[in-house]
Parts: structure tokens; C-alpha cells; sequence
């Protein structure tokens, strides 16, 4: 508790520090904004804006940057996140788009894949994600989630796995797999996960659910009791893991405890997660 105490403050003075840091060269910038406006210092003082969370003073900046470089890469894509955070899907896609015109690369697919996706056009989402950066965690896992048919979903998920031999990917792998019932493959990779696994949690989470499936619920409850006693050893009340709250949000939600599964789930809701990452919590509490 102690060495949590003195990380978070020492976080929470790094923050003030950075916060000031900030500040000072947000001061800087805009002094020389004054002396000789250019896209790239308002662009740069964009980002500090950003950095500080003062999102009407970044997007102005980026605004007034393509006022002077219309064709502004990474102010554009800036500003197109800032739309599409904003849920202004129409003016997200649009920025979006005049990026692709000038920058036709797979990251600009992705971003137009994951600025379809929060508007709810998931046709444009499949289309773009599919010419995405295949080295990127992030690619696989929009992917997978856009396709409507299971085994496709593994499929590519097993495909990512291969093509970066992530463990993000493996482990999504591995999930998919328990969500088709395909036990036969996963359990063997669990069972030697929790034999040499220093934390336990998330393994005994996973075989909970095939033992669930295999409808052995009291092996399953026995596997979630232990695995929140582990977390809640590990999880910081002042400082906690996001990875660790979301496991806990699914040992709940698997034990029936909806309240405390949905107050987890708030936590993450909050956070700067993307949502893909605990999309399985959502779906058990729906």
C-alpha cells in the first residue's frame, strides 16, 4: 500500500510538473506564432493543446494550420480525431478523406477504418481496415470485430497472431477461440499457461469459461474466486492496472455480480482504453 501511495504521488507530480511544462511551451509557441504564423508552429502548439486536454484551442490550431497548408498531414489527421471524438462523424470523415487524397498509406486506412467504425458505418470499416498496416495490433483486432462469422473471426485473429507475433493477438486469438467453444485447442494452451505463469489471473478467467461451457460451474466459480483473490492483491486502490480491473469486471460479470462488473466497466469507459480492448466485458453484461 505504501509503494502504491509513493508511485501515484510520484505520478501526480510528474503530472503537475508536465502540466507546467505544457504550459510554458504552449507560451513559447504562441510567442512565436505572433512574431511569424506558420502551419507547422500552429500545428505544434496544437498538439501541446492536446497534450493539456484544452481540445477546442487544439482544433482551432489545426484549423488555422490548414488555413495556411491545406494539405497538412498530421494536422489533418489531428483534427480528424478530434471530430470523430467529438462524435462529428460527418466532418471526421470528411478531414479524414482529404488526409487519404494526399496520403493514400494503410495508416490513413486505419484511421478512416476506426473513424467509420465510431460512426457506426461499419460497411466503410471493413472496406478500410482491410488495407491497413498488417504489422499493427490494432489492424487484426478491428478486423475481427467488424466480421460477422466466428470462425472468420478466429481465423483472422490467428492470422494476425502469425503475421506479428504479438501476444495481444494471441491472447484475442485464445478468447475467440472459448467464444466458438473450440475447447479442444484452447484449453491445452491454458493449462500450460497456468503451470508456468507467475499471475494466474487472467488464465484461470479463461479456463472459468470453458469450464462454464462444458456447463461445470462449480470447477468454473472455484477458478473465479481465486482468480479475484489474486486481483484484488494486485490491483492498487489509489493507482490501479487498467488490465487488472477489466480481468476483475470479467471474473464478476461471470460470477453474476453485474453491479460490480458494471462499475469496472465505468472505469474503463472513463479511461483512454479503446473499446475493442474490453469488448468480451460489455457483450457479458448486455
Amino acid at each position: 500500500m505504501i509503494r502504491a501511495w509513493i508511485l501515484c504521488s510520484g505520478i501526480l507530480a510528474q503530472t503537475l510538473n508536465a502540466h507546467e511544462d505544457l504550459n510554458s511551451v504552449i507560451r513559447s509557441l504562441s510567442q512565436k506564432i505572433r512574431n511569424s504564423p506558420t502551419a507547422e508552429l500552429y500545428y505544434q502548439r496544437g498538439i501541446e493543446y492536446r497534450a493539456a486536454r484544452e481540445k477546442l484551442h487544439a482544433r482551432t490550431d489545426f484549423q488555422s494550420a490548414l488555413k495556411i497548408n491545406p494539405t497538412h498531414q498530421a494536422a489533418l489527421r489531428n483534427l480528424a480525431l478530434l471530430h470523430s471524438q467529438a462524435h462529428e462523424h460527418k466532418q471526421a470523415i470528411a478531414v479524414a478523406t482529404a488526409l487519404l487524397d494526399t496520403s493514400p498509406s494503410p495508416q490513413t486506412h486505419l484511421l478512416l477504418a476506426d473513424i467509420f467504425y465510431t460512426a457506426k458505418d461499419l460497411p466503410n470499416a471493413l472496406k478500410h481496415v482491410q488495407l491497413s498496416p498488417p504489422e499493427e495490433d490494432h489492424t487484426h483486432l478491428l478486423h475481427a470485430h467488424l466480421l460477422q462469422d466466428d470462425e472468420q473471426v478466429v481465423a483472422q485473429l490467428k492470422r494476425g497472431h502469425e503475421i506479428t507475433k504479438s501476444i495481444v493477438l494471441r491472447n484475442a486469438w485464445i478468447d475467440a477461440l472459448i467464444a466458438t467453444e473450440n475447447s479442444k485447442t484452447a484449453l491445452p494452451i491454458i493449462e500450460k499457461e497456468l503451470t508456468s505463469s507467475r499471475f494466474r489471473a487472467s488464465w484461470l478467467i479463461r479456463r472459468a469459461r470453458v469450464l462454464r461451457s462444458q456447463n461445470q460451474k462449480e470447477a468454473a466459480k472455484r477458478d473465479l474466486l481465486e482468480a479475484l483473490t489474486e486481483l484484488q492483491k494486485r490491483i492498487s486502490p489509489t493507482c490501479p492496472d487498467l488490465t487488472l480491473i477489466y480481468d476483475r469486471g470479467l471474473a464478476y460479470a461471470l460470477l453474476d455480480r453485474k453491479k460490480e462488473a458494471q462499475t469496472d466497466l465505468e472505469i474503463l469507459t472513463q479511461s483512454r482504453f479503446s473499446p475493442l480492448s474490453y469488448q468480451l466485458l460489455v457483450t457479458l453484461l448486455r
